[in-house]
């Protein structure tokens, strides 16, 4: 259909523009202040949400360690009290069945019975003992002991240490060599929850295993939020990106000789927030979408009724003009 000068020429009116654009903002401006305001609460609430749930994480995995702490325990201890010693004076465990036997090698690497401040012989695995035997071993308080030998590259090595107190062997000790990829549940045996990395530290904020650099700003944030009952979870950036982070303390004192330990949980910011990457894609579309339909109706309906509007003042100058 062919446009009168009038049709096409509607928005020299300032009338017509001052309803137009009046019409263009009324229509935009609560939706972009509605977007902007649901982007960055969502944001918001999904960054709160995964600190929340890395903790509970952080937890979950510290909870863990310690159940299978006290699972290697009940092992160890079963095997300390089933030695008996043969005719040659050499100490032998009793006969295990072969479930127990496949379960044992799986959490331990080696068993070893100490006896008068020595090794004398090797239970289960093998290699030599690299832990300096003392007298201290045997504790008055009747709890087991959990000794961290450090390395210079790689994970810490870890040992469960339990008495003999029964038979002719009474005032040994049987020392356990942990399997620590499934003390941590890392390697094959990992029960980390997806995209998260796990950095054990002992008290003294010494490094026993990690799968990330852990730089001194973290490390002294982590000190901070130690103490009573702060909050364990918090961001931090360094050289590789940005990072949320959760620790949980995991008390074994009370159970045995043992430092307590600091269990850390971090996730990257960016596969927390991935889920918005598409939000920030389609979003700029939308808007462009929105403004496309806005100025289409804009013109359409301002055309509509401005148009009679201009034609009426244009007879009626004709008509002052006594045409």
């Amino acid at each position: 259909m062919k446009l009168s000068p009038l049709d096409s020429a509607f928005l020299k009116s300032k009338i017509a523009r001052r309803i137009f654009f009046l019409f263009v903002g009324c229509a935009l401006l609560p939706v972009v202040v509605l977007t902007l305001l649901t982007f960055f609460h969502v944001t918001k609430q999904i960054k709160t949400q995964s600190l929340e749930r890395l903790q509970q994480s952080s937890k979950a995995h510290g909870m863990s360690i310690y159940e299978r702490f006290l699972s290697m325990e009940s092992d160890v201890q079963f095997m300390a009290t089933g030695l008996v010693e043969n005719s040659s004076g050499k100490p032998i465990p009793t006969t295990m069945d072969k479930f127990f036997d496949d379960r044992l090698s799986q959490r331990i690497l080696a068993l070893y019975l100490c006896r008068d401040g020595a090794v004398s012989h090797l239970l289960l695995g093998n290699g030599p003992l690299k832990l300096q035997v003392t007298e201290n071993f045997i504790g008055r308080d009747g709890k087991n002991q959990i000794l961290v030998k450090k390395q210079k590259d790689g994970p810490a090595d870890v040992y469960l240490v339990v008495p003999v107190e029964q038979g002719a062997l009474q005032g040994s000790v049987v020392v356990a060599h942990l399997n620590t990829a499934y003390l941590w549940g890392i390697g094959h045996e990992n029960i980390l929850p997806s995209m998260t990395e796990l950095s054990i530290l002992d008290q003294g904020r010494d490094v026993l295993v990690s799968s990330f650099a852990l730089n001194s700003s973290l490390l002294q944030e982590i000190a901070f939020r130690s103490g009573g009952e702060g909050v364990r979870q918090f961001e931090y950036s360094d050289d590789s990106g940005e990072f949320l982070v959760s620790f949980w303390p995991l008390y074994l004192k009370g159970r045995f000789r043992s430092p307590n330990l600091i269990v850390i949980l971090r996730q990257k910011r960016a596969d927390v927030l991935a889920p918005m990457e598409d939000f920030k894609t389609i979003f700029p579309l939308v808007v462009l979408l929105s403004i496309w339909i806005v100025l289409l109706l804009s013109m359409v309906f301002i055309r509509k009724y401005m148009v009679p509007v201009e034609k009426l003042n244009e007879a009626t100058k004709h008509i002052a003009q006594r045409d």
